[in-house]
């Protein structure tokens, strides 16, 4: 049976699986692909220790897939997926967007939001598309530690690095006005009224649901 220990950060299949992750990602391993391990070895020139722990936690985190015959294989997008998804973040998120404002309202600290906010916004002036979905998803990351919930954020990492693959391969629709959407949950959420921060939060992620899917024209 595999461990379902996750990569220590730092170790060898950290930096592993960063690599792999950003890889599949970007869609240099392409969705249904195998993910050979003698061949991923020599590319990356590690053994196969630290690349089976990465390629397991790319398993773990919905990145990749096993399959009888073939091995991993990284994972590939559905019409139900993208819909589990959104309904995922649906049930994640207008609660910690709740919880976030009460807490706020009681005088917690807005920081780790803020410096996402700041970080959306340089990535959009960099232009990159990988960099802007990392820092749309850290902004839903800082709103979910602002609950200090540890349970919740926790829960949120496999929901997260998903987060950013989606964001990415719909990186053509307006990014400013989602970025806009984030200073508005997060006002939101400064103004201490839970209930206005779960209305923001439920808006601004269904409002995402219709596009995505039409994102993914061979899907439908």
């Amino acid at each position: 049976m595999k461990s379902e220990v996750a990569v220590l950060p730092g170790s060898l299949a950290a930096q592993v699986y960063g690599t792999l992750r950003e890889r599949i990602i970007v869609g240099t391993y392409p969705q249904g692909s195998r993910l050979p391990e003698q061949k991923l070895a020599e590319d990356l020139s590690v053994s196969r220790i630290p690349l089976r722990e990465a390629i397991h936690q790319l398993e773990v985190d919905g990145f990749a897939q096993s399959l009888p015959r073939r091995g991993a294989v990284v994972w590939s997008w559905t019409t139900q997926a993208i819909h589990d998804l959104f309904d995922v973040r649906l049930s994640l998120e207008v609660s910690a967007a709740g919880l976030a404002a009460r807490r706020v309202g009681a005088g917690a600290d807005v920081t780790l939001m803020r410096e996402a906010l700041e970080r959306q916004h340089r990535s959009l002036e960099e232009n990159a598309p990988l960099r802007i979905a990392e820092a749309s998803a850290a902004f839903h990351q800082a709103v979910l530690r602002t609950t200090g919930n540890q349970l919740m954020a926790s829960l949120s990492g496999a929901v997260t690095g998903r987060m950013v693959w989606l964001f990415y391969l719909t990186s053509g629709r307006d990014q400013d006005a989602a970025c806009q959407e984030h200073h508005e949950l997060f006002d939101a959420i400064c103004s201490g009224n839970d209930r206005v921060a779960e209305a923001v939060a439920y808006a601004h992620i269904e409002r995402g649901r219709i596009p995505t899917l039409q994102a993914f024209p061979e899907l439908t």
